[in-house]
């Protein structure tokens, strides 16, 4: 065999090394995961709590984006828990509790039905499941309640994790306007440094919500703009009190003012990544339910892709599967990372994570309601 040329061997030595190139160049690994310590709302927080910033630290992603991490104490202990794996980091304190406390806008006659009924159907219930109860028991007075004084059953919800005493004695002595005294349980973690922090504030009902905004570098040397948020839910059988119509117009409000700020904030062609619980998702057959599916559309319409949703692995994040909730419900796909300004010949990998079934003591349970989501861009 005769001798190959200098130019040739050029050629093939510069192709080689034009493919290793190609193929190594990672854009990242971006998760998403809705931690579920919800005091009041989400069964066993006290026995998964201590679990969650070491299940995330042990994450082979580059960015996580968390939410419903509400109390201050928790927010520590993630951060404590995730600093060596992701050792940048951005939340937003809006934790207060003397501005979210007003006068009162209850009185005993407003909610006398209310209360009679909790307590008939709900007194031996643990704070855990007291919203459960109520919406199954007592969805008559708390509608009456919503229509005759929005303000006083947002005070009711605001209270969730106490007593049904200790709940109905503090609002008819101030009122309350948000949950977990206006925290919004939102943290973005990254493997990279995060630059040009910033955080829009939604308008929300019951939650203060936000979007926390940051720029990094990934490892192929790309900007890449990073939003993490989560979203107003359809709250089933609880009266809308906000003033945007419905839950889902609300939701679809917060849509519309991320998608505008992110638009004013980055350049033609920035690659964006837009992670979080957007509490609405697409009918992917045969067995996951679409959740707010116009909302979901926004999204899709304003430029982003979906490439866990639309590959062959989508599987449901909010599921009858999960122990800590009824195995009645459907399946909804309502946790996403999506993505916008990608290369064309950029690989999305997705896959649903930390859904794992843990024994805690007695109880036997996942970290979260919510199973999380993780999607790996390589070109």
């Amino acid at each position: 065999m005769g001798r190959l040329s200098n130019s040739m061997l050029v050629m093939l030595t510069l192709s080689a090394s034009l493919w290793a190139c190609s193929e190594g160049k990672h854009h990242g690994t971006f998760a998403t995961f809705n931690a579920g310590l919800a005091i009041g709302y989400v069964e066993y927080v006290d026995e998964r709590q201590p679990l969650v910033g070491p299940g995330v630290a042990g994450l082979e992603s580059d960015v996580v984006c968390m939410q419903e991490v509400w109390m201050p104490e928790h927010v520590d202990d993630v951060l404590s828990a995730t600093a060596a794996a992701f050792p940048h980091s951005f939340a937003v304190d809006t934790y207060d509790p003397v501005a979210n406390t007003g006068p009162p806008v209850c009185t005993e006659d407003i909610t006398a039905d209310m209360l009679a009924c909790v307590n008939t159907n709900c007194d031996s219930v643990p704070t855990d499941g007291l919203s459960d109860c109520v919406l199954t028991y007592c969805g008559g007075p708390l509608t009456d309640l919503g229509t005759e004084s929005p303000e006083c059953l947002e005070c009711l919800v605001a209270n969730l994790g106490h007593t049904i005493e200790e709940i109905f004695t503090t609002c008819h002595a101030e009122s309350k306007e948000y949950l977990y005294e206006a925290a919004n349980g939102l943290i973005l973690l990254s493997k990279w440094e995060l630059r040009d922090t910033e955080h829009l504030l939604l308008d929300s009902t019951f939650n203060k919500r936000l979007a926390l905004f940051a720029r990094v570098t990934n490892d192929a040397g790309k900007d890449v703009v990073l939003v993490c948020t989560h979203l107003t839910p359809e709250f089933d059988g609880v009266p809308y009190t906000g003033t945007l119509g419905s839950w889902a117009e609300e939701q679809a409000y917060q849509i519309g003012q991320i998608t505008t700020y992110i638009e004013d904030r980055t350049s033609e062609g920035e690659m964006i990544v837009l992670m979080g619980d957007t509490n609405n998702g697409p009918d992917v057959p045969p067995g996951i339910t679409a959740n707010l599916p116009d909302n979901y559309q926004l999204i899709i319409d304003a430029g982003y892709s979906d490439p866990f949703a639309e590959g062959s692995d989508a599987a449901c994040t909010f599921c009858s599967e999960n122990p800590i909730l009824a195995d009645d419900r459907s399946d909804v796909l309502i946790d996403h990372v999506f993505f916008m300004n990608f290369p064309s010949a950029a690989k999305f990998d997705g896959m649903r994570i930390l859904d794992q079934i843990l024994t805690v003591g007695t109880v036997d349970t996942p970290l979260s309601d919510h199973f999380g989501i993780s999607v790996s861009v390589t070109e």
